[in-house]
């Protein structure tokens, strides 16, 4: 193995065990020993359906969002379109990062395509809709919007 070289350090997991691996711990190689140049500190890279700092992935996020753009709150969508998956607290904290991050997201999302015409007086819904029109063939456009800008969305 080189000296200075990534090296492979486990795997990132959810804590539900039965959801497939959110992706890679990785490790710069330490040895100095014989003139290595590694830092020795570690980093995660996340596979694309995975969301830093979150125990949802970005399915679900994508479904949770529609739902409140659709009209629900926060709570009925954590219940009805999450299952349960997460807390009322922690529902309304996914809702105010998502409140928060929309004006980088709507950026981004100008480099690629314009936004639709406007439907609703709230930025919730005009920016869920933005993300459709943006990515229109994909199933999941929190990916999609991952993948294009390689940059976390939350």
């Amino acid at each position: 193995m080189a000296i200075g070289a990534l090296v492979l350090n486990g795997l990132a997991r959810t804590k539900f065990p039965a959801e497939k691996p959110r992706g890679h711990h990785i490790l710069c190689n330490p040895r100095r020993k014989r003139g290595g140049k590694g830092c020795g500190k570690s980093f995660t890279l996340l596979n694309a359906s995975g969301l830093a700092h979150l125990t949802i992935n970005a399915a679900s996020l994508w479904t949770f969002l529609r739902a409140i753009a659709g009209g629900q709150t926060t709570i009925r969508a954590c219940r009805e379109v999450l299952n349960n998956a997460c807390s009322n607290r922690t529902a309304n904290r996914i809702r105010s990062r998502f409140t928060k991050a929309q004006s980088a997201i709507r950026s981004l999302l100008l480099k690629i395509r314009m936004p639709p015409a406007v439907t609703s007086s709230n930025p919730l819904v005009q920016t869920v809709q933005h993300l459709k029109d943006a990515f229109p063939d994909h199933p999941c456009p929190v990916i999609a919007f991952q993948l294009h800008f390689q940059t976390r969305f939350l």
